[in-house]
């Protein structure tokens, strides 16, 4: 219907609003606090950082074997 349609585009924009505002919050942590090696400024410190979070984000579903 449409109040599910509008409640679900409004959450995911929501999430995704809080998931990049995280990574730009980490990003400028670590450029102002530690000393990242030149070859991963910018999009490689990006990409280890999405990588770190999407690893805390699988421990909210277990682990099934």
């Amino acid at each position: 219907s449409f109040w599910t349609a509008t409640c679900a585009g409004a959450g995911w924009g929501i999430g995704w609003l809080l998931a990049i505002t995280a990574v730009a919050a980490i990003r400028e942590r670590i450029a102002t606090y530690s000393n990242v090696p030149a070859p991963l400024r910018g999009i490689g410190i990006t990409f280890i950082v999405t990588a770190l979070m999407g690893i805390a984000f699988m421990s909210f579903l277990g682990i099934k074997i």
